[in-house]
């Protein structure tokens, strides 16, 4: 994306997002649940951004994950098995970014993420086996001229290769 944006009285919001495989999978019965994901192509999100008099707050962000699961279960029996494989040349996030004259606060943001898992279930038996590879090149840049700023700013770059977060709760019926 490439904005060029001046002598605004409010906000600028400006975000772009490149995903090359997602999955959300709800559950309320046993479940065996199989994921598998496989990305070998390009992954890149890349937002060039001029923006000069704004009133308000400017936010400028981009993300690209190459692969992304969520999995919720609520039954007494949950199986999971996760496989992501990310070997995508990339996956890259950039922001390019002059942000001048601004009434309030400023935001730039890159995130690129490689394989990311979600799981929850109160199932009493929750086995998971989660195989997660990356041998992707990932890139998270922000390139920021910013100036004359009446309010705060903030710059942020991130670069994830594996990540996974399981959370088994108890409701009281187990």
């Amino acid at each position: 994306m490439n904005i060029d944006v001046a002598h605004v009285g409010g906000d600028v919001s400006a975000t772009v997002t490149a995903v090359g495989n997602t999955a959300e999978i709800l559950t309320m019965t046993d479940s065996k649940v199989t994921n598998t994901q496989v990305n070998k192509g390009a992954v890149g999100a890349k937002l060039n951004a001029t923006v000069n008099h704004v009133g308000g707050d400017t936010w400028l962000n981009a993300t690209a994950v190459c692969n992304a699961a969520d999995v919720s279960t609520d039954p007494n029996v949950t199986d999971v098995h996760n496989i992501q494989i990310c070997k995508s040349p990339d996956p890259s996030a950039q922001v390019n970014a002059q942000v001048f004259n601004t009434g309030g606060d400023v935001g730039v943001g890159a995130i690129a993420i490689a394989n990311q898992l979600s799981i929850d279930s109160n199932a009493a038996s929750f086995p998971v086996n989660n195989d997660q590879e990356n041998t992707s090149g990932m890139a998270a840049i922000v390139n920021a001229g910013i100036g004359n700023i009446a309010g705060s700013v903030s710059a942020s770059s991130t670069a994830v290769g594996n990540s996974a977060q399981i959370v088994q709760y108890n409701t009281g019926g187990h």
